[in-house]
């Protein structure tokens, strides 16, 4: 016999401690289902099922966009995968352990290490020490310098970091951007620091450069402004799925750096939005970004404003350390502006690009 409120009391329980996750318990005998769904930031994702094999309990189903399928062990987890688990009675902390739900994953759920950008005409020193500030606060396992022949003066600021991080510099050919994205990947990088490099008028009109570059890495890109130490993160909100991503790169910080989150939504005129968005579309997103920070427990203040989003989040932005901002398109028209690039360009504190 299973009494009815228990059964109630279980399911509000799960909730509170991560609604992303559903717990059943069978009335066959004693065992129950769990059905997750993979975040992002899990480091299960691109890991093969065979992990989830254990005496206590069985990864037995797995839906993708909607579609089910049974997986082999070596059959790979996706984000936003539903995972159909089997197994004994209250499995659901030794499973969500295994899956980190809930641990800081920044930036070592893309990679272990720290690339710094060190091209012409930025303020070297400044951008490292920014640059050490996030590796000791998140974990960074290594820093890779790169820096073209012709530039030096950087190795006595490094040089008095070297005791607490692996630090290494390394020269490239020519320009320094074009190698990037090798680098990254070729050293397991987790984190990409440039400071907010200029380009010449008629490369802006074609490509959002910031942007289109933080598209083409593996990991977040991270314009420095030398805004650090991070108190204060602020997270433009539009309920799209790359702005949750950015949500949840932003809360995990917060934790690492024992630092305040603010999200900023922004309600644009009726003549741009039509009389039919009212005030209903603000609210969703905020009831949105409430979820968010329920699942991960974790505080936040809200800011709406209403008016054009560039210069609204660029005068709120003034109050913080660092803007973590979810970016999903690389691409512009023409001689028309990219929301994410001017805000990126414009606002006075650091930015951390954030696209998969």
């Amino acid at each position: 016999t299973l009494l009815g409120s228990t059964l109630i009391a279980r399911r509000i329980y799960h909730y509170l401690q991560d609604p992303r996750i559903n717990v059943t318990p069978l009335t066959l005998g004693p065992s129950e289902v769990l059905e997750i769904d993979v975040a992002h930031h899990f480091r299960m994702v691109g890991r093969e099922a065979s992990v989830l094999h254990h005496p206590d309990w069985r990864l037995v189903a797995i839906f993708r966009k909607k579609e089910l399928f049974f997986p082999e062990p070596q059959s790979v987890i996706e984000a936003d995968d539903r995972l159909v688990i089997v197994g004994r009675p209250d499995i659901f902390k030794p499973v969500c352990d295994l899956l980190e739900c809930g641990r800081p994953h920044f930036p070592l759920a893309y990679g272990q290490g720290l690339l710094l950008v060190l091209a012409p005409g930025g303020d070297h020193a400044g951008v490292i020490r920014e640059s050490m500030h996030l590796a000791q606060n998140t974990k960074v396992q290594h820093l890779i310098a790169l820096r073209s022949k012709e530039l030096s003066g950087a190795e006595e600021e490094l040089d008095s970091w070297s005791k607490s991080i692996d630090i290494r510099v390394e020269e490239v050919e020519g320009d320094v951007l074009s190698h990037i994205q090798e680098i990254t990947a070729r050293e397991n990088g987790g984190v990409v620091v440039v400071h907010p490099f200029e380009v010449s008028f008629f490369k802006s009109l074609a490509k959002p450069t910031l942007v289109f570059l933080a598209h083409s890495l593996s990991c977040p890109l991270l314009v420095s402004r030398q805004t650090h130490p991070y108190q204060r993160i602020l997270v433009p909100f539009n309920g799209a799925p790359k702005a949750e991503l950015g949500l949840e790169v932003a809360v995990d910080l917060a934790r690492q750096f024992d630092a305040e989150v603010a999200v900023v939504v922004v309600e644009e005129p009726d003549f741009i939005t039509g009389d039919q968005a009212g005030t209903g579309g603000i609210e969703s997103v905020l009831e949105r970004a409430r979820e968010i920070f329920h699942i991960h427990k974790a505080p936040f203040r809200e800011i709406v404003r209403k008016g054009n989003p560039v210069k609204e989040i660029v005068e709120v932005s003034k109050e913080f350390n660092l803007m973590v901002m979810g970016s999903t398109t690389k691409e512009k028209a023409l001689f028309s502006p990219h929301v994410g690039e001017l805000l990126a360009r414009e606002v006075p504190c650091s930015v951390l690009l954030v696209t998969s």
